[in-house]
């Protein structure tokens, strides 16, 4: 799996700053499913590659991807392959996670997609979406939202780049 720069930071967007919760501070990868999430326990984004590969699902702790990024020319990508991550041939082996990423499938498996109501969010979380859609690469294109049922439902997001990828998301209610 390659990554932009935008990708990073979109996934990094998305994942715990908590480093007492190591397993949440990091981006999960899956890639037999070609996915990599991200969480803080308020929003999740999942980011789907059509390239596949195999191997075991691993998790990238969030200080070695913004490293693995800052390394990046313009225009480059990380590669992320069986734990590690490549940067212009310069491999970086990070230490690994502690602890389990969250059943975030579970999440998502509940999600009833098919109302609409109001949803109240913080300004942080309108610029995660800002985020994502500049992984996309794409100006003219925004992103997808839609809202559960009730206005305790979270709600969901999705956008896709030209070269495949998509990604999926969702952000919990705020009472404002």
């Amino acid at each position: 799996m390659h990554l932009s720069k935008q990708d990073i930071a979109a996934l990094l967007a998305f994942a715990s700053k908590d480093e007492t919760r190591p397993w949440m501070a990091c981006v999960y990868f899956e890639p037999a499913d070609g996915n990599a999430v991200a969480t803080d326990g308020h929003t999740l984004v999942r980011r789907t590659d059509t390239a596949r590969s195999e191997g075991e699902p691993f998790s990238i702790q969030t200080q070695d991807l913004a490293r693995a990024s800052k390394l990046l020319c313009k225009g480059g990508s990380v590669e992320v392959s069986d734990g590690a991550l490549t940067v212009g041939g310069q491999l970086i082996k990070p230490a690994p996670v502690e602890g389990k990423f969250p059943p975030y499938r579970e999440v998502l498996a509940g999600v009833n997609r098919g109302a609409h109501t109001k949803f109240g969010m913080t300004a942080a979380y309108l610029a995660r979406l800002e985020v994502v859609a500049a992984a996309c690469g794409r100006k003219d294109h925004g992103v997808r939202l839609e809202t559960g049922a009730t206005e305790l439902d979270p709600l969901f997001f999705e956008a896709s780049a030209m070269s495949g990828v998509e990604w999926f998301g969702v952000i919990m209610p705020r009472r404002l």
